[in-house]
Order: C-alpha cells, then sequence, then structure tokens
C-alpha cells in the first residue's frame, strides 16, 4: 500500500492528510472539553469532558504516530490506542447514570479497560482498539 510522503528538514514525514485530519478533530475534542468543563455539575459530567480530553489528546498522538511511524515504529500508535481505551471508559462512566444496573457496568467497564490495555500491548494492532470501541 503505497502512502504520501513529504520531506521537511530532511525528516520523511508520512501522511500528511491523516496528520491534518488528527489535528482537527483534536482541536475539536479540546473545544469541547473546554466547554464541557465549564457547565460540568456532577462528576458524570467532567467524566463525559474527561472523554473529550482523552480524544483530543489520542488525535494528537495519532497524528505524530502516523507522520513519524519511520522513526517511532508502533510504539506512538500503542499510546494512542491506549489514550483511546481510557477515553471510552470515560464515557461509559460518563453515561452510566442512565442503566438499571449501575454497578455492575461499572465493574465492566474496569476490567474491560484493563484488559483492553493488557491485549493492545500484546497484539499491538489497530482491531482490538476497534473491538473496544464497538463494545464501549
Amino acid at each position: 500500500m503505497e502512502k504520501q510522503i513529504i520531506e521537511i528538514l530532511n525528516l520523511e514525514i508520512l501522511e500528511p492528510g491523516t496528520f491534518i485530519s488528527n489535528t482537527i478533530m483534536a482541536a475539536a475534542c479540546f473545544v469541547f472539553f473546554s466547554n464541557l468543563k465549564k457547565v460540568s455539575v456532577t462528576k458524570f459530567d467532567k467524566y463525559l469532558s474527561n472523554y473529550f480530553l482523552y480524544m483530543a489528546l489520542s488525535g494528537l498522538t495519532g497524528a505524530f504516530a502516523h507522520s513519524f511511524y519511520l522513526y517511532t515504529g508502533k510504539f506512538l500508535h500503542v499510546i494512542t490506542w491506549i489514550i483511546t481505551g481510557i477515553a471510552i471508559y470515560y464515557i461509559e462512566y460518563g453515561l452510566s447514570p442512565n442503566l438499571k444496573q449501575k454497578d455492575r457496568f461499572l465493574n465492566f467497564a474496569k476490567i474491560q479497560l484493563v484488559l483492553f490495555i493488557i491485549l493492545v500491548t500484546f497484539f499491538q494492532d489497530f482491531i482490538v482498539t476497534k473491538f473496544n470501541i464497538t463494545l464501549g
């Protein structure tokens, strides 16, 4: 599969379009985070705002993970995926007051996060993240 490469200061930067789109998504998520943080009343509102904070961090690290893959390998991708898993954890916590069996669900969310981090670290494949997002 061919990838776009640009060269800046003798650095080969992969997928500049992905860098731009991830950075835009990260900026939007950070705006959502800061706006939600201002109006947060309950701890569950804070969990929802933290979701956007971690998605912003994930977008930023993902932008650099794609662009500098030739230099960092999968390391930054794995970090990005773990941050995304933490974001999923926060959205689950933020939406939990709407559930009848909230305590069981929150225990499930904790176990899901731990298993996700173990699996994504072991397999180092985006399919684990896709599964975690779907499950979340």
